[in-house]
């Protein structure tokens, strides 16, 4: 009885066991396709990881040659800034030059204006004074012939003692240097 009570024991301690050990080789086999999941999970991520590094260095160098690209704008900034500068300061005395080149230009155009209003004036002075001259001309040469006649005249009265005495003309005789003046 102890021996079939003992047998029996071992019975149920073997498929007790034997259980466990099923249970334990399934859990085994469980965990070894969670163990081949993970590393498969393990091994994608690590080619992610290895992808995501590569891009990164990538980003690196791009981000660094955008970064000596904005530093090169910058300065080409500051450098066309300074031009900029100095058009503008340029520009502003080209048109102060301008301005006054147009304000003298403008004093000229008054100037010229008030001078031909002077040479109309003088013009017309002068054509008064040449309408004067000719007229003074004209009597001068008409009092010259008067003069000349009365000279005449009186010489030949001079060569007729018995119209007039021989010392006292009629008119004093003008000097020929002044009736030459002409």
């Amino acid at each position: 009885d102890a021996a079939e009570q003992l047998a029996e024991t071992r019975g149920k301690e073997v498929d007790r066991i034997t259980k466990l050990h099923r249970t334990s080789q399934a859990n085994l086999a469980r965990t070894e396709q969670t163990l081949q999941t993970t590393r498969n999970a393990l091994l994608a991520q690590t080619t992610r990881t290895t992808a995501l590094q590569a891009d990164q260095a990538t980003l690196r160098k791009k981000v660094t040659a955008l970064i000596v690209s904005v530093q090169t704008s910058q300065s080409k900034a500051k450098r066309v800034t300074t031009e900029l500068g100095r058009s503008q300061t340029s520009l502003a005395a080209v048109t102060a030059a301008r301005n006054a080149a147009a304000e003298n230009l403008e004093r000229q155009s008054a100037d010229n204006q008030k001078l031909k209003t002077q040479l109309a004036k003088s013009s017309g002075m002068l054509a008064e004074a040449n309408r004067s001259l000719e007229s003074a001309m004209t009597e001068l040469a008409k009092t010259k012939a008067n003069l000349k006649a009365f000279a005449d005249k009186t010489k030949s009265a001079a060569v007729e003692p018995d119209s007039k005495p021989a010392n006292k003309p009629d008119a004093t005789p003008v000097p020929e240097s002044e009736s030459d003046d002409s």
